[in-house]
C-alpha cells in the first residue's frame, strides 16, 4: 500500500513561492525568445496521486501535445509540459509570429520550438529549486510526444525501474498580446526523490528560509537556450 502524501499549509506556501520565482525565470526567458512580452503565471499547483494527474490535465481522453525531460543529480525523474491539441497550436503560431490559427498541424520546426519551450520551464524550474535547496539536478534533452494526457503520462514513465506515486500538477497561464493560454508542468519525481525533496524544504522552512529571487535576469543556463541561432 503506498504512502499517502499530503503537503502541509508551509510546504505549500515555499513551492509555490519557488514555482512562482520559476516562471518569472521562464517568462524573462520566453519574451526574449519571441521577442514580445510573455507573462507566466501560477495557476494552482497540486500534489496529486499519478493515478488522477490525468483528470487534472483536463480529462484523460484529451487530445494533447507534451515536451519532457529527464531530471538527473541530487534529485532524479521526469518534467513533463502539457497542452490540449488546441492549445498547442495556438502555442505553436505565437512561437512562430504567424496569425493565430494559421497552424492546423505541428511542423518539425513547431516541434522544436515547443521543446525549447519545454527545456526553459524545465530549466527554471530546476534553477530556482536548486538555489532554494542548495542541490543540483540537471535535464535531458527535450522530447515532444502527442496523444491523449492518459497516454502521453504513460507513455514518459516507460522504462522506469523506480516508483513514481505522486506528480505535482502545476496549472499555469502563458499570457501575451495574443491571448492566454493554460499549459500544466508536471514534476514527476521518483519516491525517493520526492521525499528527499519535502525533507529539504521541511529544513528550509524550519531554518526560516524563504525563496529570494537572485536573479534581476534570466540565469545564465536560460540565456544559452534562447540565444538567436
Amino acid at each position: 500500500m503506498k504512502n499517502i502524501i499530503k503537503l502541509t499549509r508551509l510546504e505549500r506556501d515555499t513551492l509555490r513561492e519557488v514555482m512562482s520565482m520559476s516562471m518569472d525565470y521562464s517568462s524573462m526567458a520566453i519574451s526574449k525568445m519571441v521577442d514580445e512580452r510573455i507573462d507566466v503565471k501560477l495557476a494552482s499547483m497540486d500534489l496529486t496521486p499519478l493515478s488522477e494527474v490525468p483528470k487534472k490535465l483536463g480529462g484523460k481522453d484529451v487530445l494533447s501535445t507534451g515536451v519532457y525531460m529527464r531530471i538527473i543529480g541530487d534529485i532524479s525523474g521526469t518534467t513533463l509540459l502539457v497542452f490540449p491539441r488546441d492549445s498547442a497550436l495556438f502555442l505553436a503560431d505565437v512561437l512562430g509570429g504567424r496569425e493565430v490559427g494559421s497552424t492546423k498541424i505541428l511542423s518539425w520546426v513547431d516541434r522544436s520550438a515547443l521543446e525549447e519551450l519545454g527545456s526553459i520551464v524545465t530549466t527554471s524550474f530546476l534553477t530556482a529549486m536548486g538555489d532554494f535547496l542548495g542541490i543540483k539536478m540537471y535535464p535531458s534533452t527535450p522530447v515532444t510526444v502527442f496523444d491523449t494526457a492518459d497516454s502521453i503520462v504513460n507513455f514518459v514513465l516507460i522504462g522506469i525501474n523506480k516508483d513514481v506515486d505522486f506528480g505535482l500538477v502545476v496549472k499555469m497561464d502563458f499570457k501575451g498580446a495574443k491571448g492566454v493560454i493554460t499549459g500544466y508542468f508536471l514534476p514527476l519525481l521518483y519516491t525517493g526523490s520526492l521525499n528527499v525533496l519535502l525533507n529539504l524544504v521541511d529544513k528550509r522552512i524550519e531554518d526560516g528560509s524563504m525563496p529570494v529571487k537572485k536573479h534581476k535576469q534570466a540565469p545564465e543556463l536560460l540565456k544559452t537556450l534562447t540565444k538567436k541561432k
